[in-house]
């Protein structure tokens, strides 16, 4: 099994890592002032079923509830890689190419030598070649982008591109007399997860 020569990942050996990460991307619970009417009937409803309700842990920095998270937040208090971890390589001596697209690993002997691509213009188009040579190649492009790039590579592994696991979510929809502007404030303030045994979060 491939399980076995994998080095301890249970979640006791994994914390520490994930509380470096989750300093880096100042993960703590929502500002409860930027969380208005959806959230807070959220947490009324389910602590009338009697639910343990508790605060919703964000990767923010003074989220003021514009909720304009999926399009680019306007303040930078998402704290996504653009904002914490690109940065400070940046600081630390990395040079950044924007505007990039990686087709494929450059090997030689066996080994990732760099990798090869096209620059892209406005609307994704593609425009002229680049390689980037490296002594360490990683490939983070995700759980779809990082099979396809090391395929393309020509790159053989029988699990290649195989095992995808997604993260599924169900929309629960109720009526309220409440009042709800859904474009205003925080999403996701607060959650439920007593059901956490059975799969699933609220």
């Amino acid at each position: 099994k491939i399980e076995s020569s994998l080095p301890n990942i249970s979640a006791e050996a994994m914390d520490p890592y994930f509380k470096r990460a989750e300093f880096f991307t100042n993960a703590s619970p929502q500002l409860e002032e930027a969380v208005l009417n959806q959230p807070r009937i959220f947490k009324k409803a389910a602590e009338k079923f009697g639910w343990n309700v508790t605060p919703q842990i964000r990767s923010t920095n003074y989220c003021l509830g514009i909720n304009n998270c999926i399009a680019g937040c306007p303040l930078g208090a998402k704290q996504t890689a653009l904002t914490t971890t690109v940065p400070r390589a940046v600081r630390l001596g990395a040079k950044l190419a924007a505007n990039c697209r990686v087709d494929k690993v450059l090997v030689k002997w066996n080994r990732a030598t760099g990798v090869d691509g096209r620059f892209v213009e406005e609307l994704g188009r593609p425009s002229y070649r680049f390689q980037a040579h490296a002594p360490l190649v990683i490939i983070a492009g995700g759980a779809q982008h990082t099979p396809a790039i090391l395929m393309r590579s020509k790159l053989k592994n029988k699990l290649l591109g195989k095992n995808l696991t997604t993260h599924p979510n169900a929309k629960v929809i109720g009526i309220t007399d409440d009042k709800l502007d859904a474009w205003k404030g925080a999403h996701q303030g607060f959650k439920v997860e007593e059901f956490r045994e059975e799969g699933l979060v609220l």
